[in-house]
């Protein structure tokens, strides 16, 4: 699969992404968001298609746009923490997150980021 962009929106029932999502070895641009609103989590993907956990190291090797949208889920107080190992990552957008307690320091280390949008 040759996919270079997923947008997963407005999807109120929905309380997980598609496991093979992380899988995607050309997707550059990934839109997710407006879940469930009794997530008390973002579900960003962090196991793999194999049930094996991915924090600490990054599937989405060209990801290099990532938008998030919270709308109607404010029951989200944090980011996922696998973003931080997104290090190809440009673009970080953040919208609509009303519960959100504050932006998680390993921010910084995203050397790559150079635009992020509240």
């Amino acid at each position: 699969v040759n996919l270079r962009k997923v947008i997963i929106r407005d999807c109120p029932n929905m309380t997980c992404l598609p496991t093979g999502i992380s899988d995607l070895p050309s997707l550059e641009e990934l839109d997710i968001g407006e879940f469930s609103s009794e997530l008390d989590m973002f579900p960003f993907p962090t196991i793999d298609t194999n049930g094996n956990e991915i924090i600490g190291r990054s599937k989405f090797k060209s990801l290099v746009e990532l938008n998030l949208y919270g709308d109607g889920m404010d029951k989200v107080k944090s980011l996922p923490n696998s973003i931080q190992y997104l290090n190809q990552l440009r673009d970080l957008h953040i919208w609509n997150f009303r519960s959100l307690e504050a932006l998680p320091e390993w921010l910084g280390n995203l050397t790559s980021l150079r635009e992020l949008g509240l």
